[in-house]
């Protein structure tokens, strides 16, 4: 993925509710599900859950950087560039969720996914909606000690 944010910002570790495809179609790696998405989003700085029209969604400091719209899609919000290299990069897994014509989130399809691309896609969110203090505490509390 191409981004600023997410560089250098890692969550780790993978969940125990992982399982590898058995698509010889999808890239090889750990396929990831609603239990693991979780896990990836609250483990950043100030991230919360919270109900959005009946579907959990993903929160910095009350700004919403994802949905999970039923428990085999999950909507990513980040910048227009990042939608549009996402589609390019992983079309049979990501597509634009259009809001008024405009591209407003990557839609992943978790089945096909891999950890690494929704983790990727999620930090990027958060990062874009996280002000920067809270990014450089989250980033503070890496044992490297990683920066922006």
């Amino acid at each position: 993925m191409r981004g600023r944010w997410y560089v250098g910002i890692n969550v780790g570790g993978g969940s125990s509710n992982s399982r590898r495809t058995r698509d010889p179609g999808v890239a090889s790696g750990l396929v990831v599900n609603p239990e693991d998405v979780r896990t990836i989003a609250l483990s950043l700085a100030e991230a919360t859950e919270a109900g959005h029209h009946g579907r959990p969604s993903f929160r910095v400091r009350g700004k919403i950087f994802a949905t999970l719209w039923t428990p085999q899609r999950l909507n990513v919000i980040t910048g227009e560039d990042e939608i549009v290299a996402a589609v390019a990069d992983a079309p049979e897994v990501c597509s634009a969720f259009l809001w008024g014509g405009r591209p407003a989130a990557v839609q992943v399809d978790l089945p096909q996914a891999t950890r690494e691309l929704v983790e990727s896609l999620i930090v990027e969110a958060w990062a874009r909606m996280a002000p920067r203090a809270v990014r450089r505490a989250h980033l503070q509390r890496r044992p490297d000690g990683g920066r922006l």
